[in-house]
């Protein structure tokens, strides 16, 4: 599922599923906390079509 997120979404996405913070996301990649709440929040919108679609991943 995560091969359909760039890199950039794919990182913050990950840890926030492996239960690392916000902040702690912010300390790895160097990015602040806005961005990685987007980066988050983007990832979520990207996925939520193929997670809720018939038939499972596209």
């Amino acid at each position: 599922m995560l091969k359909h997120l760039s890199i950039t979404l794919r990182l913050p996405f990950a840890l926030s599923l492996d239960s690392f913070s916000v902040p702690e996301i912010a300390t790895i990649t160097g990015k602040t906390e806005d961005t990685v709440r987007r980066n988050i929040h983007g990832a979520k919108r990207i996925l939520a079509p193929k997670i809720t679609s018939k038939g499972g991943e596209r």
